[in-house]
């Protein structure tokens, strides 16, 4: 039995041929197209919802600004998140609380000829309380709110803004 002596010229070749070997192997075992396994569930936004913004608020008796000259009262809710993309691509959205956090009714909203309805602009929302007799109303007082800000790449169709219940179940918003 002869042995070979190996030169480097022979220790090349074969580390590139292990080399093209273990290139191809790494190039060929998937395929385009291919799917690996599932990874697990996401939260679907339980845990938070970016981007989209609330706030509870209740007011009391002090907040209220009267405006005679109207016959209203209104208070300035103010945030920054209200930009003008908002306002004209995403929703403000304002509700009216029963003091629980159980009930939120979409304003404007009217009961017994009081009328609660808003207006928004950039940073702010103004929430007007007033007759539908034209007369000037009482202080509201404590009143619960919840203002819920959308922006514009959030905004799903065909959801009932005005059913609080609705919009909380489309955007998984927590209380």
């Amino acid at each position: 039995m002869t042995k070979t002596k190996t030169t480097t010229a022979g220790k090349t070749a074969k580390t590139i041929g292990i080399f093209a070997l273990a290139c191809g192997l790494i190039f060929t075992g998937c395929k385009k197209g291919d799917t690996g396994p599932a990874g697990p569930a996401g939260t679907n936004g339980t845990n938070g919802v970016a981007n989209i913004k609330t706030n509870t608020f209740t007011t009391n008796t002090n907040q209220w600004i009267a405006d005679n000259t109207n016959k209203l009262y209104y208070y300035n809710y103010t945030s920054s998140d209200i930009t003008s993309a908002v306002l004209s691509s995403g929703a403000v959205m304002v509700y009216l609380g029963d003091g629980t956090g159980n009930l939120w009714i979409a304003m404007p909203f009217s009961t017994q000829g009081v009328e609660f309805t808003y207006g928004i602009k950039p940073s702010s929302v103004e929430i007007d309380v007033s007759l539908s007799s034209g007369l000037m109303p009482n202080n509201p007082g404590g009143q619960q709110f919840k203002v819920v800000i959308i922006p514009p790449a959030m905004v799903k169709p065909n959801v009932n803004v005005k059913n609080y219940a609705e919009v909380k179940a489309a955007y998984n918003l927590a209380d």
